[in-house]
This record gives structure tokens, sequence and C-alpha cells, in this order.
């Protein structure tokens, strides 16, 4: 007996991470919205949501390196901010980066089996002008490093996750 879709949801958590697969390979672009062209980790959920007609926020007059509030005040007016850190699949995962004094914060989806896709501009060195990076959208382990910089978890509102329940 197929299930009948919940009219209150748009999406399940499995199209979320399917969606979120989609993008592996694109292109880094700063505050990139477009696959086409490039996403950074913000137009990663963004263009989640846009695909399935969540609420979101879009801005994108943030800096290379963000503030550490700004972008997530994006996900705290339409996503639900999870009590626990736990990366279920189909979540959106926040994560504190830094360099040198600069804090900053870097989003990815949670995928199953302990991963995650993201988008981060990444330099193969100090001297790499910013015009020659080549970085990608990937599909990488949650593990290590990744697990303590792990600082928020959210679900989208209108997205099915009844595996939880």
């Amino acid at each position: 007996m197929k299930r009948q879709k919940n009219p209150e949801y748009k999406a399940t958590w499995q199209q979320v991470c399917q969606q979120a697969q989609s993008f592996d390979g694109i292109p880094y672009l700063h505050q990139g919205r477009d696959p086409s062209v490039g996403i950074d980790c913000a137009g990663l959920v963004v263009c989640t949501c846009k695909k399935f007609g969540l609420p979101h926020t879009d801005r994108t007059d943030y800096a290379p390196i963000p503030d550490g509030v700004s972008i997530e005040k994006m996900l705290d007016e339409h996503a639900i901010r999870m009590d626990d850190l736990k990366p279920e699949p189909g979540r959106v995962l926040v994560f504190w980066m830094s360099r040198a004094s600069m804090r900053w914060q870097h989003f990815g989806i949670a995928l199953p089996n302990q991963r995650f896709v993201h988008a981060l501009q990444v330099r193969e060195s100090r001297n790499t002008p910013p015009d020659r990076v080549r970085s990608r959208v990937k599909i990488v382990g949650l593990r290590g490093e990744w697990v303590e910089r792990l600082c928020a978890t959210y679900r989208f509102k209108e997205v099915e996750y009844e595996w939880l329940r």
C-alpha cells in the first residue's frame, strides 16, 4: 500500500538529501545562488529550499568570511533550531570555523551514513589569489574536526522527518 503524502509537508528528508547530493561537484562561488554557475554554503541551503518551495530568507550581503551570526539568522527565521547536535539526515548543520583571529559560521546538509554536503572555499596556499581557487561542493564524512566544529542543527520547516517519530 502506497502511503499518501501529508499535505502539510512540501518535501521529505529523503528528497532534501537527494537534492543536496545533486550539488556535488558544482563550483564554489561566494554568494552564489545559481548551480549552473556556482554556489556557496548558504547558497546550498537556499537552492534546496527553492527546489521545494520551502520558506527561506536569502541574504547576499555577507563578507567572504561572514561575521559569525548574520547567516545563522537566516536559519532562525525559517527553520527549527534543534536542542541537540544530532546530524540526522536532512538537517542543516552549522559549524564554527576559524582562521587567525576570525571566527565565522559554515553550513552543510546532513546525509545518511554520517556524511554531509557542503560548499567551502579552500585555497591550496595563502598565496593563491581568490580568482584561482578551484573549490567545489563536496560530500564528506562527518568525523574528526567536523564533529568538533558542529555548533547547531536545524530542521527545515515543512519537511517531513517521519523516520524520527
